[in-house]
């Protein structure tokens, strides 16, 4: 069954914004209302993605060497802090942490993976603007159009490294 962001219980969310609009009414237990249903789950989606992408990297790194290692160092480096920071946007969210499942990257051929890691980041930068359209929060849409910038980022190098294997 599929929902749209705005199908939420409007007395809920208004009830709750009375509440945390009423001075002193705030209390620490009293969770974040969403920006949009379903931010929390793109969050986390986006976290699986950033976590996996940061063990592809470091596991690619190490079967590298000279400046396509530095390269991959740098990519891993940033998808790890691309999690971090999407990590605390979900804990402000939801006042919750969040870990993704543990996943054991596998690397055969550097070349290869770099292929297939070009055609992830560019999806990734789509998908981080596809989500930046989709919120109401300008806070995240702001955090997803950066992410997006950095992914596409990461494709051109990708590509670059590509050229100079080949």
């Amino acid at each position: 069954m599929d929902t749209s962001p705005l199908d939420f219980d409007k007395g809920k969310f208004d009830a709750v914004w009375r509440r945390v609009m009423k001075a002193g009414s705030y209390t620490p237990d009293a969770p974040p209302v969403p920006a949009v249903p379903g931010d929390a789950e793109t969050l986390r989606a986006f976290m699986d993605d950033e976590y996996c992408d940061a063990r592809v990297y470091a596991a690619l790194s190490a079967k590298s060497r000279g400046s396509m290692r530095q390269t991959l160092q740098h990519i891993a480096a940033d998808e790890r802090y691309h999690y971090k920071k999407l990590k605390a946007k979900y804990y402000i969210l939801t006042g919750k942490t969040y870990t993704p499942p543990g996943s054991c990257p596998y690397v055969r051929s550097v070349a290869e993976t770099l292929r297939l890691r070009y055609t992830a980041e560019r999806q990734g930068a789509e998908a981080y603007a596809d989500a930046a359209a989709e919120t109401y929060s300008a806070e995240l849409a702001a955090l997803y159009k950066s992410l997006g910038a950095e992914e596409a980022q990461h494709a051109e190098q990708i590509g670059s490294l590509l050229e100079e294997m080949l």
